[in-house]
């Protein structure tokens, strides 16, 4: 279904949906959500929110988002990537908000080497919610 509704809405291309034994992960790249490098969601990235909150809405278990960026700075530290990463993640859980989307949303940054096809960019992973786990 959501396969569909991704290659259904031009706003969406980009975007890949990933099923794997206990979850689904969908991955935008950050050209799709962001202006440039700097912290701002694109009008683009807001559009692509505003169309995924409802459907993403529908699963009804919690979203981790997980914001990815290169690490920057001396020595490799990755200060101002993973401040980065943070704020990609956090931009996405506020624009799905702003979106109308309901659900409980976890954010997070991670340090990832996004020469790698699929790694620049947010992750939303929805898992599976099994019976005796919280």
């Amino acid at each position: 279904v959501l396969r569909n509704q991704l290659a259904a809405r031009p706003t969406l291309a980009g975007l890949t949906a990933t099923r794997e034994d206990d979850r689904l992960t969908i991955f935008a790249p950050a050209a799709l959500l962001f202006d440039g490098d700097g912290p701002t969601l694109s009008a683009r990235g807001r559009e692509a929110l505003y169309l995924l909150a409802p459907v993403l809405g529908r699963v009804g278990n919690r979203v981790e988002i997980i914001g990815r960026a290169a690490a920057e700075g001396e020595g490799g530290d990755g200060g101002r990537g993973w401040e980065r990463a943070l704020t990609r993640a956090v931009l996405t859980a506020q624009g799905l908000r702003q979106a109308g989307y309901q659900t409980d949303l976890v954010a997070r940054g991670v340090i990832a080497d996004i020469s790698v096809e699929g790694l620049n960019g947010v992750e939303l992973t929805i898992r599976e919610e099994r019976a005796g786990r919280p």
